[in-house]
């Protein structure tokens, strides 16, 4: 009798299930254990299945790129304000840091990959340098708006941006991978330190 062969899943049921296998694999066992061959085999598909999207282990990572940044971005955005509500500005960065926050313990496997080493050649992937760049965008928007308002001590958007950006990604990677980690294991205990940065940023930015 004939070897059943392996069903082929829909276009975007196969570029979900791909990435998040490779996802796996790479935070798991590291990038060196990562192939295109395994991934199908790991999920049961044809092993021509994966390469019909994704010609080459490069092509995956840019994908997993793209998408932890759409994520990301996404995350960022959720149920914020207006920008032109200016008197929900304070609240609006508050939210915008919780929302950081929160995207970084919901997604620690994408979180710790888009802002690792990097795992492709940029040159061959230009468009992915919007994706990049897009998060760091809505932080800028956020603070040129509380400048402009006088919201915040007047100073360069750029530096107060990066000022902003730095210490949440310090905060969180010392949280997920550092001395840190087993402080934040306990979701209250989290909380409670999460929102002491995010007011400690606040008033930072107020003194500045």
């Amino acid at each position: 009798m004939a070897k059943k062969k392996p069903a082929e899943p829909e276009i975007d049921d196969l570029k979900t299930a791909v990435l998040a296998e490779s996802l796996r694999i790479i935070r798991s066992e590291g990038v060196g254990a990562l192939s295109i061959r395994r991934v199908a085999r790991n999920l049961g598909f044809s092993h021509a299945a994966p390469y019909r999207h994704f010609p080459t282990q490069q092509h995956i990572f840019a994908a997993l790129t793209e998408r932890g940044f759409e994520l990301f971005s996404g995350a960022l955005k959720a149920n914020l304000p207006p920008l032109y509500q200016t008197e929900q500005l304070e609240n609006r960065l508050r939210e915008m840091c919780h929302n950081y926050f929160r995207f970084v313990f919901e997604n620690p496997d994408y979180y710790q990959y888009i802002f690792g080493p990097p795992r492709f050649d940029h040159h061959q992937f230009p468009e992915l340098q919007q994706k990049g760049t897009g998060s760091f965008e809505i932080l800028t928007e956020q603070i040129a708006a509380m400048v402009h308002a006088g919201a915040i001590a007047q100073g360069d958007v750029v530096a107060l941006s990066m000022f902003v950006f730095s210490t949440m990604h310090g905060a969180s990677s010392l949280m997920l991978n550092g001395v840190t980690e087993h402080l934040v294991a306990d979701p209250e205990r989290r909380e409670l330190l999460t929102k002491f940065i995010e007011q400690k940023i606040i008033a930072a930015l107020k003194q500045h």
